[in-house]
This record gives structure tokens, sequence and C-alpha cells, in this order.
């Protein structure tokens, strides 16, 4: 896809170009590009803003009795109208390992509507928990939200 006469903003300047997509991915930004064979996007009067991350949500989280209201598809499909591109969800601690706790919060996150990631909850701690806590980096999840 070539999204043509954008309007690009960023963090550091707003700018007039063009942006080629090749699959998933933007391969070029720049003013008058021309990509025959790509559908064209017409894209004059509208503003092309990076997509943003929410660092702290609570999906399907049980907590003090109860679970919360949004579940990793409509909390994530809410997030996206909103401009939200990527959320960091919290793992809750519910199974024996820490593996088999996110393994199971992975599942649930399989109908999320944009890209996600993990934060670990520990909520207990004990000798084999604290050994386990090095696996979470091969996991994906590098923080760690702690109860004392």
């Amino acid at each position: 896809m070539l999204i043509k006469n954008a309007t690009l903003i960023s963090d550091t300047k707003t700018l007039p170009a063009d942006i080629l997509v090749e699959g998933e991915k933007i391969t070029r930004i720049e003013p008058d590009i021309i990509a025959p064979g790509h559908e064209v996007l017409d894209a004059t009067g509208k503003l092309i803003l990076p997509g943003g991350v929410d660092p702290h949500t609570h999906f399907d989280l049980p907590m003090f009795g109860t679970v919360s209201s949004d579940d990793h598809y409509t909390g994530t499909k809410a997030a996206a109208f909103g401009g939200t591109t990527t959320v960091m969800d919290f793992v809750s601690f519910d199974f024996p390992t820490l593996r088999e706790s996110v393994e199971a919060w992975h599942i649930k996150a399989e109908k999320a509507a944009i890209d996600y990631g993990f934060h670990m909850n520990l909520t207990k701690m004990d000798d084999a928990i604290a050994n386990e806590i090095p696996s979470l980096l091969g996991m994906g999840i590098t923080t760690l939200k702690t109860f004392t």
C-alpha cells in the first residue's frame, strides 16, 4: 500500500510525506514516492501519528474476589479506537509455576486486536519461584510487579 499526501507527526517534527507499506512493514517515508502496483490511499488533509503504548493494563485479571471487566479482545479493541497500538498486560500468577501462568496468559491474549507484551505479577515467593524468575527473560518478560 502507498499512502500519499500525508502529514506525518513524530516526536520531533511534522512533515508532508508519502508512506510505502510492504507486507506489514513501512519500507519508505519520503515525499513523492512512486510505486507501481501498490494500492494507493490518498491521505490529503489527514494526520499520521505513531501508535500509543499503554504500559499498564489489566485484562481478564482476577484480583480481590473479582475480575477486571475487559478481556484481551474488548480491552485491546477499545485501545485501538483510541490510537493505542500496543499494551503491556499483567500476567496473573494462578498456576504453580511462572511458565504455566505465562502460557495461560498467552492463550487468553490470542484474541487481542493489537500488539501486546506482558509484565509478571509475583504474588507469592519461595526458592523455586526465585530460581524461575530468570527464565522470564526467555519468555519475553522483562518486568515484575511484586506484592508485599
